[in-house]
């Protein structure tokens, strides 16, 4: 895993950058809340340790997102998760923070399709609860309404050529949502 894109043209890189935000975008509609998770994880210092930090860190979460989803869909989420389940975008960020200072990896969240019964303070205890089941959360959330901004706060490091940084492994769109 590169730490940032290969030597291509800049309207290239500029290009590629573009897509992965634009797609990140053409959800903001659906957008409810913005999460941030806070982990233990420094930086790594080389692209093979950022590569095994992300590597679990992605597998964590998706336990995170399992148990989340359980909480507010019940079984639904397994029988029909285009329909049941949240609509999760993950996007990993401080991969490029200095490994030498106090910062660490989280993740920042754009979630929907969150049935109208969860309101801000219940979600936000569920969040909470699920997050600390992770090894290497710290318990350190904030759950918030999302605003307009969001999605292109979120996507600072990707604009920066570290696309790796959005959480492909774990994107969910319940599709069927899409239609209603």
């Amino acid at each position: 895993m590169a730490r940032c894109m290969p030597d291509i043209s800049h309207d290239a890189r500029q290009s590629i950058i573009a897509s992965y935000c634009d797609h990140l975008h053409d959800y903001d509609h659906l957008i409810q809340y913005a999460v941030t998770l806070q982990t233990n994880l420094i930086p790594a210092e080389t692209p093979r340790q950022q590569e095994w930090q992300f590597g679990v860190l992605k597998q964590n979460f998706r336990h995170f997102c399992n148990r989340l989803n359980q909480d507010v869909y019940g079984n639904g989420h397994k029988r029909k998760p285009e329909l049941f389940s949240l609509l999760i975008l993950p996007v990993i960020q401080g991969a490029l923070f200095s490994p030498y200072g106090a910062r660490t990896l989280h993740y920042h969240l754009a979630l929907g399709n969150v049935p109208a019964e969860f309101d801000l303070k219940t979600l936000s205890a569920l969040i909470r609860r699920n997050w600390k089941t992770v090894r290497m959360a710290r318990d350190d959330t904030d759950t918030r309404p999302a605003d307009p901004g969001w999605q292109t706060y979120i996507t600072g490091e990707v604009e920066q050529g570290h696309i790796a940084s959005i959480d492909y492994d774990n994107w969910h769109v319940p599709h069927e949502v899409l239609s209603l």
